[in-house]
């Protein structure tokens, strides 16, 4: 963890045990189930013990319900749990101070990037592709001794975060900064050369305003499982437009929007944005450090040009969003791109259900795949029928979703074409506009919900799932 932070840790809270009973008991009262102490159970989202005394803003005055305003703050009711407890409370000038200082130590990073990677690009790219897989590491370690030396942080981390069996100590708290950026892993950039370089030029040539609402995203998990260092405010933090980075009032509309981000979650997320510019900073530091760079940049303009996916795994086919979203352009609402990507599974969903009705041996062969696995001969007769039945009208349930979806994406689409003058960050969405997205984030949870229950039911009865567990 950097040193900037270890101040900031409550040594209570370190070395906590990840099987601690009242981490399971938290987990049946999330929500902040009443009990004796009124207090601990009051409405909002302040600081438990009253902290800082004094401030020009007031706590939201959500429920403490709200997911939204839940994501960004601590209710009173979850911070008597010690590992959600904050670790600071910071007075208004302290708090803008530091907001501030993390939004002008990653402008200065990325703009002297910016001027580098103008100046001598090609020596850049060069000297970076140049380098063995061995080297690469050992600048990424030295740029950022903490960073994690594989790319299943978040699986491992999570892991041991939510088993309630699981009898190792962990300091959740010493993995910091790698939960602030956990796409920065030692083996897939060393190995992957592209990476970076994307790395580089998407984080220069897009503003941190535009990165932050996918940054903030990437600590939802962490933040809210306590493992990452947090102070309070009752503040919220301007994320769009001119006044990004400035402490403002907590209000209703713009922080469910997200114009604006309650102080806790926001501090984490710039922190996250000021990491990342630094260990990039230092990377470029150490490959000029060794000889005077030659100038130019003209095929550092052709690589990205290329678009960083010549002979790199960036440019394969069916890689998810999730793990090409840190090396390319900041991810945004795109309904176009959307309905094609729904029509698409629409149709191979058409498929796979026009198998079903035309071919009776894929049917037996699919159902006696099922009756085989050892989780489904562990069923009484009653239920393995019923299980059986679900799998062979999966396909229907899937193709209606979908064709709802579809529908729904359409419609947004056609309405974000109709107010396309009046869409824009920072802005109250046309009310159709909204109705229409509203409509489709609905059917989109009813589809993702049962396809994470269909994926629990594929490993289920996969044949090696006993061994897997």
């Amino acid at each position: 963890m950097s040193a900037k932070r270890l101040h900031l840790i409550s040594t209570s809270k370190l070395k906590r045990l990840c099987c601690d009973k009242h981490r399971k008991d938290f987990r049946t009262d999330r929500l902040g189930e009443e009990d004796d102490d009124q207090t601990t159970n009051a409405p909002g989202f302040g600081h438990i013990n009253g902290w800082p005394e004094t401030s020009a803003a007031t706590p939201p005055t959500c429920s403490k319900t709200c997911k939204t305003c839940a994501a960004q703050y601590r209710p009173l009711a979850w911070q008597k749990w010690d590992w959600l407890a904050y670790d600071w409370a910071w007075d208004d000038a302290k708090a803008a101070a530091v907001v501030k200082e993390h939004v002008d130590c990653t402008k200065a990073a990325l703009d002297c990037l910016a001027e580098r990677l103008k100046t001598c690009g090609n020596a850049i790219a060069k000297r970076w592709q140049k380098k063995s897989v061995s080297k690469r590491a050992s600048i990424l370690r030295s740029a950022m001794p903490e960073m994690y030396g594989h790319a299943r942080l978040p699986a491992d981390l999570l892991h041991k975060l939510l088993r309630q069996d699981a009898m190792t100590e962990v300091d959740f708290e010493d993995y910091h900064d790698n939960w602030a950026v956990p796409y920065l892993d030692v083996a897939s950039l060393s190995e992957d050369p592209m990476k970076l370089l994307a790395l580089l030029h998407y984080r220069t040539r897009y503003t941190p305003a535009d990165w932050v609402d996918w940054d903030c995203r990437q600590l939802q998990t962490p933040f809210a499982e306590g493992a990452m260092v947090t102070a309070y405010n009752p503040h919220c933090v301007t994320m769009r437009g001119g006044h990004f980075g400035e402490l403002v009032q907590w209000e209703e509309a713009s922080a469910h929007r997200g114009d604006m981000v309650g102080f806790p979650r926001a501090e984490v997320t710039l922190e996250a944005q000021r990491l990342l510019a630094d260990v990039l900073k230092e990377v470029v530091d150490l490959l000029l450090e060794n000889g005077e760079p030659v100038v130019g940049n003209d095929k550092w303009l052709a690589l990205v040009s290329s678009g960083f996916v010549n002979q790199t795994s960036l440019g394969k086919q069916g890689l998810s969003m999730h793990h090409t979203a840190p090396f390319g352009p900041p991810p945004r609402v795109d309904i176009a791109q959307m309905l094609g990507m729904f029509e698409a599974r629409m149709y191979a969903a058409e498929d796979a259900l026009w198998r079903m009705q035309t071919e009776p041996e894929h049917v037996r062969h699919l159902l006696q795949r099922v009756k085989s696995s050892i989780w489904c001969q562990k069923l009484t007769d009653g239920v393995r029928q019923e299980q059986l039945v679900r799998v062979a009208i999966g396909h229907f349930i899937r193709l209606d979703r979908l064709k709802a979806v579809v529908y729904h994406a359409t419609h947004a689409f056609f309405v974000s074409e109709r107010y396309r003058t009046a869409i824009s960050n920072g802005s109250v969405l046309p009310k159709a506009y909204d109705e229409a997205l509203q409509l489709l984030l609905a059917e989109l949870r009813t589809l993702y919900t049962g396809q994470a229950s269909d994926l629990l039911g594929l490993a289920a009865r996969a044949s090696d799932f006993p061994t897997a567990l």
